[in-house]
């Protein structure tokens, strides 16, 4: 396996919520974001030190959201994705529709990663903590193996995904095949989808001064636009199918200058900004 297979995940699950809750809160200010979670770390620490604001925010919170594939951007310039946006507003309908939409993101996230919970996963059967750990031997030390499953596993716990049957975990099948249903909602249709495209591109350019949008962003703005009808991975499967030139717009995709998550492959490339030119 490859060692990225296996992300270093530092925040616990059960602060998850609120950490989405204030990063969608203090998403123009990055001061006051920094303030709150280390706050948060502070009252749920239970130390005598509690973590530093740097290491609270910095080492664990937004690396673990990265990874995750819940936040993007750097800097002050810090946004929830779609998903994250997704997961604070399922918490705030309730703690079973939070854990239904965490099952439904894990689900999709685990079959890039560490491929944890497919039919042939690791864990197919009940396995032992130690076992899944040697599983990972290959690209990195056991230790750290470990380390970063004793992290991960409590979120796909959270989710129903697995369960703890005594010393090892199981794989709760039942809640994995749900996870993965299809949305049960009719999409839009191309004409629908392409129009909201462009006025929601042409919003995001005149909110940023910049004819150059990431790709996260302008999915975020999608998804809310059309709810329930339109997940992000959907957005994705239909922006990368769009013809780049018609005789309504040019739609034309740039590489970032560093390596970005949660950018888009369109024919092999990779892909993190979009700008779209109106033709009439």
């Amino acid at each position: 396996m490859k060692s990225a297979s296996l992300p270093s995940i530092k925040l616990r699950p059960d602060l998850l919520p609120k950490v989405l809750e204030i990063i969608s809160k203090n998403e123009v200010n990055r001061k006051a974001m920094d303030a709150e979670i280390h706050e948060l770390f502070r009252e749920a620490s239970g130390r005598s030190r509690p973590p530093s604001v740097r290491n609270a925010s910095r080492a664990v919170t937004y690396p673990s959201l990265r990874r995750l594939g819940l936040l993007f951007g750097e800097g002050t310039n810090i946004h929830l994705t779609a998903t994250g946006l997704r997961l604070l507003h399922a918490n705030e309908e309730g703690r079973v529709s939070y854990e239904r939409e965490l099952a439904r993101h894990l689900v999709r996230w685990d079959l890039d990663g560490p491929s944890l919970l497919g039919e042939k996963g690791l864990l197919a059967g009940q396995t032992l903590l130690s076992d899944l750990a040697r599983a990972f031997s290959d690209s990195m030390p056991y230790g750290i193996a470990e380390d970063r499953l004793s992290r991960l596993l409590p979120f796909y716990e959270t989710a129903g995904l697995i369960n703890r049957i005594g010393p090892g975990f199981v794989r709760n099948a039942g809640q994995v095949q749900a996870a993965k249903a299809p949305n049960s909602l009719p999409p839009p249709a191309a004409a629908e989808f392409v129009e909201a495209l462009l006025n929601e591109y042409d919003s995001l350019i005149r909110s940023r001064s910049s004819p150059i949008v990431p790709i996260p962003l302008i999915e975020r703005a999608m998804t809310e636009r059309f709810g329930g009808r339109l997940w992000a991975d959907e957005f994705r499967t239909l922006l990368s199918k769009l013809p780049q030139e018609t005789e309504a717009y040019l739609l034309h995709f740039s590489q970032p200058m560093s390596r970005e998550p949660l950018g888009i492959r369109i024919r092999g490339k990779y892909f993190y900004y979009v700008q779209i030119h109106r033709r009439r």
